[in-house]
């Protein structure tokens, strides 16, 4: 699933620089149903329990990977102004990146800039974490 991530978010970098944000969207959309079994309509903040066991694998196996595509995601849903998705993608990938430093006996730097950049959106969401 690593690989099958890192390529994805390759895909996903390359629609953004071309702009195609509503194409990047919908394609992670598509990644999110097909790899994690997650569909647009389970991604409400009412729902927020029931996607932390359906990731529950991802934020043991694969946290940090699974962070910055939750992370990317939740940029995407804002470009489309679905910020109740924004929301629920930043939460998760929240919960994800916490879940690799309690694990991860080093600090990675990559992964504080990363929370502190998440720590700060949410906040502009009125949500402190």
């Amino acid at each position: 699933m690593i690989e099958e991530i890192g390529r994805f978010l390759t895909v996903l970098s390359g629609l953004k620089k071309k702009k195609q944000y509503k194409k990047a969207y919908e394609e992670f959309l598509e990644f999110l149903s097909a790899h994690l079994k997650i569909g647009e309509d389970e991604l409400s903040p009412e729902n927020l329990t029931l996607l932390e066991k359906k990731l529950e694998a991802g934020f043991t196996d694969y946290p940090d990977e699974l962070a910055q595509l939750l992370m990317d995601g939740g940029e995407l849903a804002s470009d489309a102004g679905r910020r109740d998705v924004t929301e629920v993608l930043y939460l998760l990938s929240w919960k994800s990146y916490l879940q690799a430093e309690q694990e991860s006996g080093a600090y990675r730097f990559n992964r504080m800039v990363e929370m502190n950049s998440l720590k700060e959106r949410l906040a502009l969401m009125g949500i402190n974490v």
